[in-house]
């Protein structure tokens, strides 16, 4: 009774089935689209069971989950990296601007010094015009001033003036000696007398440049310097003296034949020498030199000859003329 109970029972539960699938069925749907439909409505799936879906579905929530936290990490990371490369964008934007700041402060300087230097080289330009100019207003001034005392000291010194001439004739001693007497006509024409005044003369013989009857002149003025404070006139300012001094030449002058046979026309026989004095404002030594060529005029020839043959020379016959350098050192 009871078996039977229970087959009623499935029966009944199997007939209800029917009739829902039945009923749930288009008229032209196929059985298999309807159970394919069933179960894409149903949370299951034919070939899964509803609390296997389930399940993978909160796996797949789970993964979801962890890709979201991760995507979500990375994105933190991502973020982070790009706020550090904006910040190092931003360093180095400052670096940069720094760097251009710093590059406009060198130029700025540099052209700075640029003009400071043309400054300072043109200060140097005027210091040396300036020092320039000083040192011509002071070397005008002490040309000024030397001139002063030159102009100063010529207006307050003596100034000697001399003529000579053969004041005898022209006599060959028992030595071969040839002697002359000259005269000196010494005239002081300066503002202040002049003090040891005489001439010292003698004769040279020789070619006749210009150097070599100056240093002749020189050479005479410099044996009389130690006994030229010694001896001597005093001559006032305007006044004249004569003094008379006998010169010799050397018997070995007179009879060099180089000399003998000189031109007929130039004589080469010198008077060289200096007048000697000095001031009594300063007592600075002075001397005025004088040269002449020295010669006779033989009248046989018309000429004039150095040396004579005869033992005396007329004074009409001798010769004392000017030469070409004048009268030599004069101060």
């Amino acid at each position: 009774m009871k078996t039977v109970m229970c087959s009623v029972v499935k029966l009944m539960f199997y007939i209800l089935i029917g009739l829902n699938i039945s009923s749930a069925f288009a008229i032209d749907e196929k059985p298999t689209d309807i159970i394919q439909k069933t179960a894409e409505q149903q949370p299951g799936s034919e070939t899964t069971p509803i609390f296997i879906k389930k399940l993978a579905t909160n796996e797949e929530e789970a993964a979801s989950e962890k890709e979201e936290k991760e995507r979500e990490k990375k994105l933190a990371i991502d973020i982070e990296t790009l706020k550090v490369a904006g910040d190092a964008r931003d360093a180095s934007k400052d670096a940069a601007m720094y760097a251009l700041y710093g590059l406009f402060i060198s130029l700025s300087a540099v052209v700075i010094a640029f003009f400071q230097l043309c400054m300072f080289r043109n200060q140097l330009k005027l210091m040396k015009i300036s020092n320039e100019t000083a040192s011509k207003a002071a070397n005008a001034a002490l040309e000024t001033v030397n001139l002063g005392r030159d102009q100063y000291t010529a207006a307050h010194r003596p100034w000697i003036k001399v003529q000579l001439n053969h004041a005898g004739d022209l006599k060959r001693d028992s030595d071969g000696r040839w002697a002359i007497s000259l005269v000196f006509k010494i005239k002081n024409v300066g503002n202040i007398p002049a003090q040891n005044v005489y001439p010292n003369p003698g004769f040279y013989a020789g070619e006749g440049f210009v150097d070599e009857v100056k240093q002749a002149q020189l050479k005479l003025a410099t044996e009389y310097k130690p006994i030229a404070n010694h001896i001597g006139f005093t001559i006032f300012p305007g006044e004249s003296i004569k003094i008379y001094v006998t010169i010799h030449v050397t018997k070995e002058v007179a009879e060099n034949k180089d000399l003998i046979h000189f031109s007929d026309c130039l004589p080469r026989l010198f008077i060289v020498g200096s007048v000697h004095y000095k001031s009594t404002f300063d007592e600075k030594p002075h001397r005025t030199g004088f040269i002449r060529a020295f010669g006779y005029f033989d009248a046989t020839t018309g000429k004039i000859t150095l040396i004579p043959k005869q033992d005396s020379i007329s004074q009409r016959e001798l010769r004392i003329n000017p030469h070409i350098s004048g009268d030599g050192y004069t101060d």
